[in-house]
């Protein structure tokens, strides 16, 4: 899992599976660069992910940002 404020890249042909401290699942591809930068929100730099948000209602919506957009969920799919 990753904790607030690490980061994590993968390289060619390298896919991950993580879990972010709110418990929200991200599955990572090659080529990926993302930061953690709080408990629930995440920073892509660069990649491509597919994200399955912690539906807890006891957490705050799980913040993806990206360098085109930003989007906001609690227990939402999406890549």
């Amino acid at each position: 899992s990753l904790k607030a404020g690490e980061a994590l890249t993968t390289a060619s042909g390298e896919q991950r599976r993580v879990r972010l401290p709110d418990r929200s699942l991200v599955f990572v591809r090659q080529g990926t660069t993302l930061n953690v930068t709080r408990a629930g929100a995440l920073a892509v730099e660069s990649g491509e992910v597919f994200v399955e948000a912690s539906s807890d209602r006891m957490t705050p919506p799980l913040k993806v940002k990206t360098p085109g957009r930003e989007m906001q969920t609690r227990g939402g799919r999406f890549g």
